[in-house]
């Protein structure tokens, strides 16, 4: 399929099993480029193309595998050509809520707000992924004491449906603190809120909870809500500066020491472009 600015999204499949499976992709790049990371499976076999970025792309096709290449014309209605894949395929059925947009290439929208400036001191705040989590990891160690693990990361990073993780980043560090939320309908959940040890006292936090709040907000969220450490005074101060207050203690909620969480609400998020 044409993703403009020269490139494609391609999968590559084959025939498995008495069906067409996934042999490489789904992906997005420039087409020689795809077709090389494709060179070492197709080898010498022919191949069906179809898609309007395969129309586009013709002469680039038939040159690669010099004439082993069919584009199949014309190219058949996609919404058209998902009915009759999910007709053949009804026992494979699922409840909606389950259905999840695979992005290949993150929408401009997204890539435009993460390189927002979070404060006027050069800080940035983006969005968290795979390469950001060994420093994440290590601020967590050293900000709790049941830190979350490697693999509860990751499943957040894929949990794109619903969960959303950011980074803030300084000029001297690469992540300088980091949080993890869940936006549900029109509620924001904070989930993991950690600061440097480096860059604690310095309006980090505050900063970067204030750009998830704002962007919890555009996605539809007009109340949140966290869970903190009775004894955390300084978590503490940092909520009720942005508007949270205290609605509820949970007990025992904590371990390793065993501790009282505090249940924060704000209910008055601004709609967006409100004050």
């Amino acid at each position: 399929m044409d993703a403009q600015r020269g490139e494609v999204y391609g999968c590559l499949y084959g025939w498995r099993a008495d069906r067409w499976e996934p042999v490489s992709g789904p992906a997005v790049g420039r087409p020689p480029d795809m077709l090389a990371a494709w060179e070492a499976v197709l080898a010498d076999a022919s191949a069906e193309f179809v898609g309007d970025g395969a129309v586009v792309h013709a002469a680039a096709l038939s040159e690669f595998l010099a004439g082993r290449a069919r584009l199949i014309v014309p190219v058949p209605p996609l919404a058209g050509a998902i009915a009759a894949i999910a007709a053949r395929r009804v026992a494979e059925a699922g409840p909606p809520h389950r259905v999840r947009p695979l992005y290949v290439r993150r929408p401009d929208a997204e890539l435009a707000r993460d390189r927002r400036q979070a404060v006027a001191f050069g800080w940035t705040v983006e969005t968290m992924a795979e390469p950001d989590l060994t420093e994440v990891l290590g601020i967590e160690a050293a900000s709790f004491t049941n830190p979350w693990t490697r693999p509860m990361f990751e499943r957040e990073l894929l949990n794109t449906g619903v969960s959303h993780g950011y980074v803030l980043r300084t000029r001297e560090w690469r992540v300088a603190a980091f949080c993890t939320v869940f936006v549900v309908a029109d509620e924001l959940h904070i989930n993991n809120l950690a600061v440097r040890p480096e860059c604690r006292r310095m309006g980090v936090g505050r900063a970067l909870l204030e750009f998830v709040v704002g962007d919890a907000v555009s996605l539809g969220a007009r109340r949140a809500t966290l869970e903190v450490r009775q004894s955390n005074r300084t978590a503490l101060k940092l909520y009720e500066r942005l508007g949270f207050s205290v609605a509820a203690i949970r007990r025992d909620y904590y371990a390793d020491p065993v501790e009282d969480a505090l249940i924060l609400w704000r209910d008055d998020l601004p709609p967006p472009g409100g004050s």
